[in-house]
């Protein structure tokens, strides 16, 4: 049988990363709290274009009596270590655990992590790698983003010469119902009382004591001299 292929799952070393990356770490001098919030956007964000788990780990082993805690937030699952236990501790525990039904990759820049990491069976991404690659991904979505807005603006175009057709269609095919009646009209029996007919748009009045329609049956040029007999009949222009 083929060997059915793993899927992804990332574990990120929350405060590491934060520590590592200029924005957040200017974010965290003024606020922890909104660099971790931030931090985990953006992790949402990138685990969203590229799928499998992803693990964001924060150390809480300084708090006193903490349980530790998980906690889902949008499609990632991010955890507290209890007290007494780090980051790495947690991570190494985990990669362990997932790598036989996973590919675990872990993104840090802690040197002695990094090592345990690999004797864990796990790939390791420092802190430089990780940003540059959800920059790219970044970059490769906003241009996914501009394609497909570029498409919808060709459907809408689309749509809007279609029904400009269908209007023309439409109006054209009033008008010659127009002068398909307008002709009938003329060729009716007429008898003697006035007649109105809309000729190109103007109401002109034909008054004879002959038949339009017998002039029509009599007249060998058809229609169009039917009623050019007509007007030079009665003197009409």
């Amino acid at each position: 049988k083929p060997a059915v292929a793993k899927k992804s799952c990332l574990l990120v070393d929350g405060y590491n990363i934060i520590f590592a990356w200029d924005e957040l770490r200017a974010l965290s001098e003024m606020n922890i709290d909104s660099a971790r919030d931030r931090l985990m956007d953006i992790m949402s964000n990138y685990q969203g274009t590229l799928g499998g788990e992803l693990i964001l780990v924060f150390d809480a082993y300084k708090v006193k009596g903490n349980p530790g805690s998980t906690m889902k937030y949008h499609n990632i699952h991010v955890v507290y270590t209890k007290e007494a236990e780090t980051a790495d501790q947690y991570i190494e525990k985990t990669a362990h655990e997932l790598s036989g039904k996973y590919e675990v990759s872990v993104a840090t820049s802690d040197g002695l992590e990094q090592i345990i990491i690999f004797g864990a069976g796990a790939q390791r991404i420092s802190a430089r790698e990780f940003l540059a690659e959800i920059l790219a991904e970044k970059a490769k979505m906003k241009e996914k983003n501009k394609e497909a807005d570029k498409l919808v603006k060709n459907q809408e175009h689309q749509k809007a010469m279609e029904k400009t057709r269908k209007q023309q269609m439409k109006a054209q095919a009033a008008n010659q119902n127009r002068l398909t009646r307008t002709k009938r009209e003329m060729f009716d029996d007429y008898d003697g009382e006035e007649l109105n007919v809309d000729t190109d748009g103007r109401a002109t009045k034909y008054t004879a004591g002959d038949s339009i329609g017998s002039l029509a049956r009599r007249a060998k040029g058809g229609v169009t001299a039917a009623v050019k007999n007509f007007k030079s009949k009665h003197g009409l222009k």
